[in-house]
């Protein structure tokens, strides 16, 4: 009984270390957890950029006015006939 006694505490013990110290950790878990969630927070963002740019097609997709009103606000695009009028802020200065 001694003996028996003695043998599972030490592979009580071996196990134990294999559990801290090799493949597969307590601290390779955290690890993968930290790094799952930074990864669905990079998804979230990316699938929140493509809903944007799925509403802008669809915006250039439906004529004329999304056309003009992306050329407008990106190229600077006046139309013949207009006036381009640019208003700043004084506290930029």
């Amino acid at each position: 009984m001694r003996y028996f006694t003695a043998v599972m505490l030490i592979v009580l013990i071996v196990s134990l270390n294999w559990a801290y110290r090799g493949k597969n950790t307590w601290d390779d878990y955290i690890d993968r957890k930290i790094e799952l969630n930074k990864l669905q927070k990079d998804i979230k963002s990316l699938r929140d950029r493509n809903s944007l740019l799925e509403k802008d097609i669809e915006d250039l997709n439906g004529g004329i006015d999304g056309i003009e009103e992306s050329a407008r606000s990106e190229l600077g695009y006046v139309r013949e006939g207009e006036s381009f009028i640019r208003v700043t802020d004084k506290s930029g200065y």
